[in-house]
């Protein structure tokens, strides 16, 4: 576990609870864009998520990945939820979530989770006052690799409300529908002009249908996400070069003209072999709908393998492509 991690959370929380504390704060300097600015600062990305959502109609929900080394094979998610009508920021969410649900996680992982856990809520002790805490984990409990860990702490301050979540579960019961489960929430709620404290968390998360089978048949043994066209070449550049192909065959056939134009890419392919399209810009304007179109066409795509956590992983990628006289100059 590296200290630098936690920099992220330990710069919000200094500007959240900042922020609670000067009484002659004009809260709507904290809305949405000034967020966007500190997510630039860390190269995040903005995602599409479908499965969650702001449980309020008037209000709204972005999420940013980053890349994050606090638990090794994990992606930080960030998630922000803000007014409809003038965007000022009322829940903050850090999230690192596994989400996968038929994996089981080694001790080694298991303690890194934990660790990070026991982290924050030191830091968030040290500048809030605890309102309650309940739950199966402390500081002080063994961790093994069967039991279940669940702990939530909260804590209050004169405009913030603070949530911290640990969930970690290797249960596998295909037949009672219970899969493993590891994640750690911190979550900010924020008093804002006339917005009041919500009772509960205004980000809801849809349900996901029911799959006949929880675990992946995959071959993959490599760190790379594995194209039917790479399997005797399972490096990154095959992957960028087979994408890049039909994204410029399509091109041609839909007739765009690439007379020097460039395109930027940015690919997630998740434990499931399900890949997603987080990141697109071009000069030319009919390249990014193309590329999407290549993107949620590709099939029988495997996940990288982690070796670590011996379990199939996220994996997020991003580069660039220059076109030049209807050809591929540089990628």
């Amino acid at each position: 576990m590296r200290k630098y991690s936690l920099i992220p959370i330990l710069l919000l929380l200094c500007l959240v609870q900042s922020c609670a504390e000067r009484k002659d704060t004009d809260l709507t300097g904290y809305n949405l864009s000034h967020f966007r600015t500190i997510e630039e600062q860390y190269t995040s990305r903005e995602i599409i998520d479908p499965s969650v959502y702001a449980l309020s109609e008037d209000y709204d929900i972005i999420s940013f990945i980053r890349k994050d080394n606090t638990v090794p094979n994990l992606d930080l998610i960030v998630r922000y939820v803000y007014a409809k009508k003038d965007s000022v920021v009322a829940e903050i969410r850090y999230e690192l979530d596994t989400d996968d649900t038929y994996q089981k996680k080694s001790i080694a992982f298991r303690k890194a989770l934990a660790a990070h856990f026991i982290n924050v809520a030191k830091i968030t002790s040290s500048t809030n006052t605890k309102k309650a805490e309940q739950g199966t984990f402390n500081a002080q409990i063994p961790i093994n690799d069967t039991d279940d860990y669940y702990n939530i702490s909260t804590w209050t301050a004169p405009r913030v409300h603070t949530t911290l979540l640990l969930q970690m579960s290797n249960t596998l019961e295909p037949t009672t529908h219970t899969y493993p489960n590891h994640k750690v929430y911190v979550t900010y709620q924020i008093v804002s002009g006339d917005n009041t404290m919500p009772k509960s968390s205004l980000i809801g998360r849809k349900e996901v249908k029911e799959q006949d089978s929880k675990t992946p048949k995959f071959s993959n043994a490599t760190k790379v996400v594995l194209l039917p066209e790479c399997i005797n070449t399972p490096t990154e550049e095959c992957f960028f070069t087979t994408i890049n192909t039909k994204v410029l065959a399509l091109a041609k056939q839909k007739g765009v003209a690439l007379v020097a134009d460039t395109l930027i890419i940015g690919v997630r392919v998740n434990q499931e072999g399900t890949s997603s399209l987080f990141r697109t810009k071009s000069t030319n304007p009919a390249l990014p709908e193309i590329c999407k179109t290549v993107i949620n066409s590709l099939t029988n795509v495997e996940p990288s393998y982690s070796t670590e956590s011996e379990a199939y992983v996220t994996s997020s990628y991003s580069w660039y492509i220059i076109f030049k006289d209807g050809e591929i100059i540089l990628q």
